[in-house]
């Protein structure tokens, strides 16, 4: 049995630079977004705390300094888990994603949701060799082998879910959905979004795209003569996200989580083909400048 890693760890460190980035945006407001007096009140948070009965997920943001040390440790444990790929650094980011994630939900986009799904599962990948014994090696692989097929499926059950629950709403069934998300304030990226949306066949097309995608992908990106093709879909589709509805973190996250789909095989082979066509050019360049000169 061949163990697949390359994909883990690509997913894995889009995944911190992502947290990083969202460090960096949120640090100047630390106090604003987890203070004791942050736009949502600090007793707000204890009381649902309280409710769930789990002080594991309690941190003292109360106390002068604490969302500035919060936002540190974040910051810290995404540089070692994405250089380390150290199982419990995963789990104790993963643990401070869920705080954060409570303190402060309106700052959560649908990133946050894949992430609190599948960082639990990813952290238990080994992404190298620890012990150099047969029988760890082993058992590193098979459990590494069905983790990573227990996030294919976390992958598809996102898509399909969200197909599921777009296909009981009047608006995705008679295909103008688009039409309205397109045009709220809050996702209308670019002024190009009321010109596009003032066409009949453009909103009716990619409201149905969207839902064709989503039903697609959980299905046929489990098979090696369509596996391409989706991801190639996926990519416009979320390409498209970020460009014209302003939620740039889901639609890197996702676009990272296709990533544990290739084998490692096939990501040699890329870098072959893009390795063949560097030589290609490079050769063409040589020519090109034996021409030229007198």
């Amino acid at each position: 049995m061949e163990i697949n890693t390359k994909g883990i760890k690509l997913f894995r460190t889009i995944l911190c630079i992502l947290s990083i980035k969202n460090v960096i945006l949120y640090l100047p407001y630390c106090n604003e977004f987890y203070g004791k007096d942050a736009i949502i009140p600090y007793d707000i948070y204890q009381t649902y705390i309280d409710n769930i009965g789990n002080p594991l997920l309690e941190f003292p943001f109360y106390i002068d300094g604490a969302p500035f040390v919060f936002m540190i440790m974040l910051f810290a444990l995404s540089i070692i888990y994405m250089l380390t790929g150290n199982s419990l650094s995963g789990l104790v980011l993963w643990w401070l994603l869920l705080i954060g994630r409570i303190r402060n939900p309106w700052i959560s986009d649908g990133s946050d949701n894949v992430i609190a799904v599948m960082l639990p599962i990813l952290c238990l990948c080994y992404t190298k060799t620890i012990i150099k014994t047969s029988v760890i090696n082993t058992l590193n692989i098979i459990c590494t082998t069905y983790l990573r097929i227990a996030l294919m499926i976390q992958v598809s059950l996102i898509y399909f879910i969200s197909f599921t629950y777009k296909m009981q709403g009047e608006l995705w069934q008679n295909g103008t959905a688009l039409y309205y998300i397109m045009r709220v304030n809050e996702f209308c990226a670019i002024p190009l979004n009321i010109t596009l949306t003032q066409n009949h066949y453009f909103v009716i097309f990619a409201t149905y795209f969207s839902l064709f995608f989503q039903i697609c992908f959980a299905f046929l990106i489990w098979f090696r003569q369509t596996k391409w093709i989706v991801i190639f879909l996926g990519c416009i589709f979320h390409i498209g996200i970020w460009i014209f509805l302003k939620i740039d973190n889901f639609s890197w996250i996702m676009i990272a989580t296709y990533a544990i789909f290739v084998t490692d095989k096939e990501f040699l082979n890329i870098n072959n083909y893009l390795l063949l066509w560097k030589t290609k050019l490079a050769n063409l360049w040589t020519m090109y400048d034996r021409l030229i000169k007198p």
